[in-house]
């Protein structure tokens, strides 16, 4: 990741990271890019490391003009129990 930072500071004034999954969208590109000292459009790194994170970044989120999903954390829950963890948690039957 450094070395792409490194070869796009000497061919660009400035970045446009428009990218999907956890490196793009998590804060790795815009933190290898800050490293480099190249110019970048968007999220800070901790803001894009926040928001990837969406059962931390929820309260943050959960204001008046903004809708979300509902979100419950299934980490460790064994599949048998999944079933009824998600139907406790968001009110529909499955």
């Amino acid at each position: 990741m450094q070395a792409l930072a490194e070869a796009v500071k000497s061919s660009a004034d400035v970045v446009w990271p428009v990218v999907h999954g956890a490196w793009g969208e998590g804060g790795q590109l815009q933190a290898a890019l800050e490293a480099a000292d190249v110019p970048f459009v968007g999220t800070p790194v901790a803001a894009a490391d926040e928001a990837t994170h969406k059962l931390r970044c929820a309260p943050t989120a959960d204001v008046g003009c903004l809708m979300r999903v509902a979100a419950t954390n299934c980490e460790g829950v064994a599949p048998a129990g999944l079933r009824r963890l998600l139907t406790q948690s968001f009110s529909f039957a499955m």
